[in-house]
């Protein structure tokens, strides 16, 4: 059995039994209901193509109440997936508007990310990155009369157990494809949020680089226990929500839950 496997049967396990409820008995959810007036809740999830169901993906966005959801990992009509859409099913459990960019054809379907909207998504488009296969999509939403650019990305992952030359190789592409999703995202003239799985350390080069021209959320806010992966103990904080200085930042948290191996990261902000 490999380590997939292994890590498959733990957290489905988990799932629905009352370790999560262990897990999240210092966590307040009141605070999730009790939305400030007039901020915008923004939340970026690495749902691992919902393998511990995706029923308990759409529990813990439902319990979010986020209004903007960027999703990494997605499935789209594959096998694995049971031949379900999955964001168009989670968006129709949240009364959400919806978009899907593929990353790569998969078992039969296709597999990406996506992005849901209580608001109006005016247009969205994808972008392609020159190096790697790494992408992201970008959605335009009209909030209250203003134009925001949303983008949601999923950069190279890179495994520690992996050959030292293969680890620099990677890293070298996750900065490359950083500055270019960067040069991209600055070509709006407005409010930008970019978010998503980013795949780097708090103080690394590409984080060094991002936080030069945008707001690192949680950093900014010393949110509660920020980091993000493994869900179960996060050790990592590899999941990230970034502002432009259009945006009033007043919280910043991760949830804890083992619906997915990384926790979802939340954020509420003012325009």
């Amino acid at each position: 059995m490999n380590w997939i496997s292994i890590k498959t049967i733990f957290y489905k396990a988990a799932a629905t039994t009352s370790l999560i409820l262990i897990l999240s008995a210092t966590y307040s959810f009141d605070k999730l209901q009790s939305k400030p007036i007039g901020a915008i809740r923004v939340l970026s999830y690495n749902i691992y193509h919902a393998e511990m169901g995706l029923e308990n993906i759409v529990k813990v966005l439902r319990k979010s109440n986020a209004d903007i959801i960027a999703l990494q990992e997605v499935d789209v009509n594959t096998r694995r997936a049971g031949k379900v859409n999955q964001p168009s099913e989670i968006a129709k459990k949240l009364n959400m508007h919806w978009v899907f960019s593929k990353h790569f054809d998969y078992d039969g379907g296709q597999y990406g990310l996506a992005v849901l909207s209580r608001y109006n998504i005016d247009n969205h488009t994808s972008q392609v990155f020159k190096k790697g296969r790494a992408k992201a999509v970008q959605v335009t939403l009209n909030i209250s009369g203003k134009k925001i650019s949303i983008w949601n990305t999923h950069l190279q992952w890179t495994d520690t157990d992996w050959p030292e030359d293969l680890q620099i190789k990677t890293q070298g592409i996750r900065k490359t494809l950083a500055q270019e999703l960067l040069e991209s995202a600055k070509k709006f003239n407005g409010p930008i949020i970019l978010l998503g799985d980013f795949n780097i350390a708090p103080g690394s080069e590409v984080h060094s680089s991002l936080s030069n021209n945008l707001t690192d959320s949680c950093l900014q806010s010393g949110g509660f226990w920020p980091r993000t992966f493994p869900s179960h103990f996060p050790s990592r904080r590899i999941d990230y929500i970034w502002l432009t200085n259009h945006f009033r930042l007043q919280s910043c948290e991760t949830i804890p839950t083992l619906a997915s191996d990384h926790r979802p990261v939340w954020a509420d902000i003012f325009l």
